[in-house]
């Protein structure tokens, strides 16, 4: 895609869409009303490569579905101010081609039904199409999805003062057990977090996993 005046690069589309680092997945989109079309250059290096397939890196399909997802919320410019777009529903995906490392994506996407968020969108590799789908967003107000966030932060941080580890190394997969957290611990963690949130838990109910602390809260 030749680059014009109104395209956004790399650092630009960081004002527009909430991803970052190996999931932003876009280098250049210049966006039209009622459409808009993205580049996306396969280094070879990306994580989704790795073992698939061990000496013969393809893009998994799912992969060419965000891509064009990412592409596509530039669709919805004027509503995305303040909002997580999240993808609710692909149909009639189809995938012709398979994309490889050094190839480049170009995806094409136009508005269908408006006002609701939806997309057709077409994605090439070396001027063949390689997959397509309908694809249809929610955009979530940031607030919301920043409150989990924040509490899933504070829960790691509690976690790591009680038993010694960074906060970082927390995750929601992670089980109780997995990071060292005994019956007597979670029992002080859950008291730490009443005085957190000003919140009463019930001490009695069994949780085993970080994610489901955060469903208690």
């Amino acid at each position: 895609m030749d680059r014009d005046e109104g395209d956004m690069d790399r650092e630009q589309l960081q004002t527009l869409l909430p991803h970052r680092d190996d999931m932003l997945l876009l280098d250049a989109l210049e966006i039209q009303p009622g459409y808009v079309r993205g580049t996306y250059r396969v280094q070879g290096t990306e994580w989704f490569l790795h073992g698939h397939f061990p000496n013969q890196p393809l893009v998994p399909g799912v992969i060419l579905c965000e891509i064009m997802a990412q592409a596509c919320c530039g669709l919805f410019q004027e509503s995305m101010e303040g909002c997580i777009p999240l993808l609710v529903k692909i149909e009639n995906a189809a995938f012709r081609r398979c994309v490889t490392a050094g190839e480049t994506v170009e995806v094409e996407g136009r508005t269908v039904r408006p006002p609701l968020f939806a997309a057709d969108c077409h994605a090439y590799a070396g001027g063949r199409l390689c997959a397509q789908a309908a694809l249809s967003f929610v955009l979530q107000k940031q607030k919301r999805w920043e409150r989990s966030v924040n509490m899933f932060e504070k829960l790691a941080a509690v976690i790591a003062e009680q038993k010694g580890i960074p906060a970082s190394a927390i995750k929601e997969e992670n089980t109780l057990e997995e990071l060292g957290v005994d019956s007597l611990d979670a029992v002080d963690i859950f008291m730490t977090l009443e005085d957190v949130f000003q919140i009463k838990l019930d001490m009695r109910r069994r949780v085993s996993t970080v994610k489901e602390i955060l469903e208690v809260l």
